[in-house]
């Protein structure tokens, strides 16, 4: 439902604005992309598609590089799963196992958008249509996720616009969206738990697109 899961993206955005807001630190050049990159190559070395997930991050840093941003205190796992929501506002954020007090702060906020995609299709059959999202399927790994980021329709813009909106909160251009999504899948990629969650995040980096569409670039919507 478009307006429940809006209202999921405010509460994390706000909660994320203010967190970051109190804990920032100077301006960095920004070189997340360029350290997931030597991670993933560290971890998987030979796996049959690295090099081209290589090439996304290497993509990825050319453009992240070329700008600075406030360090700030990270949770490191912000997913739905880890806020309490009480009376319409989080009144609680658990499981800072991951957390750091000095790091990026496009982590958190690209973390969040991507979890929630993944877990789009949690509850639908394989092959079947995910309720909500007339040309989303359960098909393969993570497809809410190549929806939200390449796809046309209520959530895809939705999660597009709740990049944008951070990345203008961090003084950074809305532009930086896709390329700070792909970094967030190669850090999954790369530190995740689970060799079969890390190796299909991998897979789903090397299989999208290099770049978002002219499109997909100019959508915005107005933070309320």
């Amino acid at each position: 439902r478009p307006a429940r899961v809006a209202e999921d993206f405010a509460l994390a955005g706000g909660w994320l604005h203010r967190f970051q807001a109190a804990t920032a630190g100077e301006r960095t050049r920004i070189n997340w992309a360029a350290d997931v990159r030597d991670r993933l190559r560290g971890r998987w070395p030979a796996h049959p598609q690295l090099d081209t997930a290589l090439l996304r991050l290497t993509a990825a840093d050319h453009q992240l590089s070329s700008h600075l941003t406030r360090r700030t205190a990270v949770h490191g796992d912000y997913w739905f799963g880890n806020l309490l929501v009480a009376d319409g506002t989080i009144s609680g954020v658990v499981d800072w196992e991951c957390g750091a007090s000095d790091g990026w702060p496009l982590r958190d906020l690209v973390r969040f958008a991507l979890s929630y995609s993944l877990y789009l299709d949690r509850h639908t059959r394989p092959g079947h249509r995910v309720l909500g999202h007339r040309v989303l399927r359960r098909d393969g790994f993570a497809p809410g996720i190549t929806y939200a980021l390449l796809g046309q329709g209520w959530l895809p813009e939705l999660v597009r616009s709740f990049l944008c909106d951070g990345l203008t909160d961090l003084g950074l251009p809305p532009e930086l969206w896709y390329c700070a999504a792909m970094t967030g899948i190669g850090e999954v990629a790369a530190l995740a738990n689970d060799d079969d969650f890390g190796a299909a995040h991998l897979e789903l980096l090397a299989g999208l697109s290099p770049w978002a569409t002219p499109q997909d670039n100019k959508e915005r919507r107005v933070r309320p």
